[in-house]
């Protein structure tokens, strides 16, 4: 019973802290924003939507604006999220 108990709560526990939306391809990223210690760019996708994205510093100092990038992300139905990897065209 116990085992059941301890199952359904970490299932909910992991289905609350979830993104909506997961995917991959090509984009171009269109801006590179700053706030504190934090870092952001908002990408394009081929179909002309825009997500914003959490990246590190490393990647907020390497990418370019204007420049296209394969992306993996995870994202909320906002369109807001975070990186997960990005590679050069």
């Amino acid at each position: 019973m116990s085992k059941k108990v301890f199952l359904f709560i970490s299932i909910l526990i992991l289905a609350s802290c979830s993104y909506d939306i997961s995917g991959a391809a090509f984009m171009e990223v269109t801006e590179r924003l700053e706030d504190g210690d934090n870092y952001y760019t908002k990408v394009k996708n081929q179909g002309g939507e825009i997500y914003t994205l959490e990246i590190d510093e490393n990647v907020f100092n390497l990418i370019e604006v204007g420049s296209e990038y394969f992306i993996s992300y995870k994202s909320n139905n906002d369109k807001v999220g975070e990186l997960e990897t990005i590679e050069p065209k």
